[in-house]
């Protein structure tokens, strides 16, 4: 049987309003942030009834260790948090995996509405995220990937596979293309002690006259630095022409060294972070260049991100903020941000 005429006109009514509503339940793509890698055609996460009494997001963050940089994090984002509103649990791990998948079960038996994660290292960082996606919690990640990085529901940070070419090219000019150098790196099998070794060693492709004497882990802390620095100047000597490190911290250790034994201005040295430590020891000439990576920002990103997600609102994939070469020539700006 034909539809009578009042059953189109109906049709014709509700055909709009229907498509009107299924507009606003797609949550469809907002424009993307500058800069940021975007990938379309994903539903954002929708939570179930979470929240606290006001309606705001109880967040959950973890944190690698105590090393300056990520301190500076951590603090910036508890500040950010208070100043939003937000309630926000943040614990460091203290460089131990076993701590922060502990931490990340808590957040999962204490129901946050998202987990923040700066993963101590890249396999068991994995784990952690399928701990928290089994129990429906997304997670933002900051400042380190994982292996998988595809689970993270975002991720903010800077490219660290660039940063060790940024810093090898700088001391590879500076060496003329020829000479000895020692790398201290991060604590092994974390990300960015990867992809920067990765990046030193790309670099060092195009210097074949610079040799390493040294690689070896100083776990991002300024006393092992000391103690590496020391090491290999009782092993090597004179031979040593520059230390390339992977942070402030340990770079700041080889500079302790260097003071006691009359090396300063003998030996090159870059870091990278830009910490207030090392941007002091660039201004005075013990250490020759830093990669400034933004702390503060990273963390007010990844909270403001958090945010996003728990009101259903699109985010992209991965946001990088590029680290910046700072020496004895542009070291005033980053000391005194305007």
């Amino acid at each position: 049987m034909k539809p009578g005429k009042p059953f189109i006109f109906m049709l014709v009514l509700l055909i709009p309003l229907l498509l009107q509503a299924c507009a606003r339940d797609s949550g469809g793509p907002a424009a993307a942030d500058p800069g940021a890698s975007v990938t379309e055609n994903e539903p954002p996460y929708a939570p179930d009834a979470g929240g606290n009494a006001d309606g705001k997001p109880v967040i959950g963050a973890t944190f690698l260790g105590t090393n300056e940089f990520v301190v500076t994090m951590m603090n910036t984002m508890i500040e950010e948090a208070k100043a939003r509103g937000v309630e926000l649990i943040a614990l460091n791990a203290e460089g131990s995996i076993e701590k922060q998948l502990d931490h990340i079960r808590s957040f999962v038996d204490q129901r946050m509405d998202v987990i923040i994660l700066n993963p101590v290292e890249a396999e068991g960082g994995a784990e952690g995220v399928e701990i928290a996606d089994a129990a429906g919690i997304p997670v933002v990640g900051v400042n380190a990937v994982i292996n998988q990085s595809e689970k993270f529901r975002t991720y903010v940070g800077s490219n660290d596979l660039e940063a060790g070419e940024i810093e090898m090219r700088f001391i590879a000019e500076e060496l003329k293309g020829e000479g000895n150098i020692v790398v201290m790196e991060g604590i092994t099998a974390q990300s960015s002690q990867m992809q920067r070794t990765q990046g030193i060693l790309n670099t060092l492709r195009g210097y074949p006259k610079i040799r390493i004497l040294e690689i070896e882990t100083g776990n991002w802390s300024r006393d092992e630095g000391y103690a590496l620095m020391n090491a290999w100047w009782q092993k090597h000597g004179e031979q040593i022409d520059a230390v390339v490190s992977h942070n402030d911290e340990m770079a700041l250790g080889a500079i302790r060294f260097m003071e006691e034994q009359g090396l300063i201005g003998k030996i090159k040295v870059i870091g990278v972070d830009g910490t207030p430590d090392g941007l002091r020891a660039v201004k005075e000439g013990k250490m020759d260049a830093v990669l400034f990576q933004d702390a503060k920002g990273q963390a007010v990103l990844a909270l403001d991100l958090a945010i996003r997600i728990f009101h259903h609102d699109h985010v992209a994939r991965t946001y990088h903020i590029p680290f910046k070469l700072v020496t004895k020539y542009n070291v005033d700006q980053f000391m005194n941000p305007s």
